[in-house]
């Protein structure tokens, strides 16, 4: 008998016998059916966008269309391997610098009680702990990363990052992970690291307010691996829902010791991650590059002469015939008006007349989130004339800080 080109049913040849019609009417529609059993009925979507996925082998199952904007990712804890999620552009990630990329305070810190890699702060639990950049054995996607490297003994260390309220808004009512890359060395001896997402009902909060933990995840020291290289590295991520009760107003991302360790104990951080879903995807800066990642840096901290050089702070007016008064714009608008702390002002000159006049002290003046103006104090010059102030020396800066 022929068979059918697609599905192989068996067909009466046109040379059969009108008698065996029934039968082989009988064959070809069971074999239709049989086959019609397997399909999956259309009535399976129900909604413009579904798609059709599986739960198992041979299992159809619907996958319902996300909301606009939403990507299709896989996702080996849903039902269906798959979800829809956020974008993965600039913005998802709600955590500033987790790549550490920018360090405009320098590039290592022993007990700092503060800030160190933008946005990065210890809150005062480091002591006996060096904080450092490097790159050696960076994980895949990265050149840089934190080292914690303990100095004694007993070494404790939080590693936090406050995140202002309105970028925690975005996660209120929402499931959300954050995840970090960890490496460490072979003398860590506690018990592991803990990793946690802590919220604040105060607006804007940070070392001053109160903090509760949402969720937080204990990853076993046997689970970090040891080695150096970019493959050396383990994820660990926690998955927290954030309330929307007034209670998240601010949200905190820390990574601390689950216990006292030895000296010279390493940890290394790389890829820090606070985004919308159940799992953790592929790390992206939460400025999108690495322009718009050091922009979004120096919202909340601004060093002049970050890079240790000498150069000009900017022109201005002697108003008298000692001070004269400096204007210079923001790179970026910051958070709130800035505190200034003036490092090593005498190292500042200032140009007027064709004479160079020392600096002999420097104060902010005038100070919004857009400008700021410093006035200068200097040897005698003629009140009215103009002048240019420079940092003659590379550890002449200024600090202008917004931070939590």
């Amino acid at each position: 008998m022929a068979t059918s080109p697609n599905y192989g049913w068996l067909e009466p040849d046109n040379t059969d016998l009108v008698k065996n019609g029934a039968l082989a009417i009988r064959t070809l529609g069971n074999a239709i059916d049989t086959t019609m059993a397997t399909m999956t009925p259309k009535s399976t979507v129900t909604t413009k966008g579904d798609l059709v996925a599986a739960t198992a082998a041979s299992t159809p199952a619907r996958l319902a269309v996300g909301n606009n904007g939403e990507t299709l990712v896989a996702d080996s804890s849903t039902s269906t391997g798959l979800r829809y999620q956020g974008s993965q552009a600039a913005g998802k990630n709600a955590i500033i610098n987790g790549n550490f990329d920018i360090w405009q305070r320098g590039t290592s810190f022993a007990s700092p009680a503060n800030y160190f890699a933008d946005r990065w702060t210890s809150n005062g639990g480091a002591a006996f702990i060096t904080f450092s950049q490097q790159s050696s054995g960076a994980p895949n996607g990265s050149r840089y990363y934190l080292r914690a490297t303990s100095t004694a003994g007993g070494s404790y260390s939080d590693i936090c990052q406050y995140i202002e309220t309105a970028n925690a808004e975005q996660y209120w009512g929402k499931t959300v992970t954050v995840s970090i890359k960890m490496r460490r060395n072979a003398t860590v001896n506690n018990s592991g690291f803990v990793l946690k997402l802590d919220k604040s009902s105060t607006v804007d909060g940070g070392v001053g307010a109160t903090w509760t933990t949402i969720q937080q995840t204990i990853t076993p020291l046997a689970s970090i691996p040891t080695g150096t290289t970019s493959a050396d590295w383990y994820t660990a991520s926690v998955t927290a829902s954030v309330p929307n009760d007034g209670t998240a107003n601010s949200l905190r991302v820390l990574v601390q010791y689950n216990g006292a360790t030895a000296n010279a104990s390493v940890l290394d951080l790389s890829q820090a991650m606070l985004e919308i879903g159940s799992v953790p995807t592929e790390f992206t800066r939460a400025g999108g590059t690495i322009q718009g990642e050091l922009a979004a840096c120096q919202r909340y901290f601004y060093r002049y002469n970050a890079a240790g050089t000498t150069g000009p702070l900017g022109v201005g007016n002697y108003y008298s015939s000692t001070l004269i008064v400096i204007g210079v714009q923001m790179k970026q608008t910051m958070r709130t008006t800035p505190s200034a702390t003036f490092n090593n002002p005498t190292n500042f000159t200032v140009y007027s007349n064709g004479a160079a006049r020392a600096a002999t002290s420097m104060s902010l003046d005038i100070a919004n989130a857009d400008l700021y103006s410093v006035t200068v104090t200097t040897s005698a010059a003629t009140a009215g004339n103009a002048g240019s102030a420079n940092a003659v020396q590379t550890n002449a800066s200024i600090d202008f800080s917004s931070e939590l």
